[in-house]
């Protein structure tokens, strides 16, 4: 686990070197899933799981964008404007819905 945050840590640092070298595509490309990694660590580290059961496929996902930014520890967290924003900005298709725009090349 701390592996894994300390490489997130390389990739966010490369994501704003290329936002300040104005390579907005590549910054996008790279802070978008970083967001939604660091709010999955806020869930692990207090314990919470990130997997879920897929009775279908009779094996685990990743629990959705929707379902962490519902989960009380990030309400705990996070500011409810803030988790709002997110919502709207990564995932909602009322609004901008980054996320889905850029990782599933919408």
């Amino acid at each position: 686990q701390n592996i894994y945050i300390k490489e997130q840590f390389g990739l966010i640092e490369l994501a704003i070197q290329k936002y300040f070298e104005k390579d907005y595509i590549y910054f996008i490309h790279l802070i978008t899933p970083q967001i939604e990694a660091i709010l999955r660590n806020i869930l692990e580290l207090n314990g919470e799981l990130i997997y879920k059961y897929d009775s279908q496929k009779d094996g685990f996902n990743l629990i959705t964008l929707g379902s962490i930014l519902s989960n009380k520890h990030i309400k705990n967290t996070l500011d409810d404007n803030f988790i709002w924003y997110l919502k709207m900005f990564l995932g909602d298709s009322r609004a901008l819905n980054l996320r889905n725009r850029v990782c599933h090349g919408l």
